[in-house]
């Protein structure tokens, strides 16, 4: 990661997971997560991260700066700033997305509810008028 943070500062990170997936490439679960919130620290202090709770959970103890300028997204703790799951039914989820609204999306796993929660919050932050992403998200096609 240090590598192509060399090459390029970001001004905006997504970190999506923190998971044994990339075992082969490193020795164990420590290094990994110390690989990916590389990414957050090197994000731009005008910049903005995005993360799920899980990810930050796991970033305890480290010193953060970049916490500040994060945005965690948490689906279980619900509220009005907080994406909430209606229904997880393989195939048809409905999903309550802040300024969006409730939205029936053709998802298999909780785990694809969060990410499109935080692109939703992403296009958001990135100017898409919310009706477009609505409608785009409306579209989606089934897998």
């Amino acid at each position: 990661m240090a590598r192509l943070l060399s090459i390029a500062q970001p001004h905006f990170s997504w970190i999506t997971a923190l998971t044994p997936v990339h075992l082969e490439g490193m020795r164990n679960m420590a290094t990994i997560v110390e690989e990916k919130l590389l990414l957050a620290a090197a994000t731009r202090e005008t910049g903005q991260v995005w993360m799920t709770a899980e990810v930050a959970s796991q970033s305890e103890g480290m010193e953060a700066q970049w916490l500040a300028r994060s945005e965690i997204i948490s689906m279980q703790s619900g509220g009005e700033t907080q994406p909430r799951i209606l229904r997880a039914q393989p195939g048809a989820y409905e999903l309550d997305l802040p300024t969006l609204g409730v939205i029936s999306l053709p998802l298999e796993a909780t785990h694809e509810a969060t990410q499109v929660a935080i692109a939703a919050r992403m296009a958001l932050a990135f100017g898409v008028p919310p009706a477009e992403l609505t409608q785009r998200l409306c579209n989606l096609p089934r897998p």
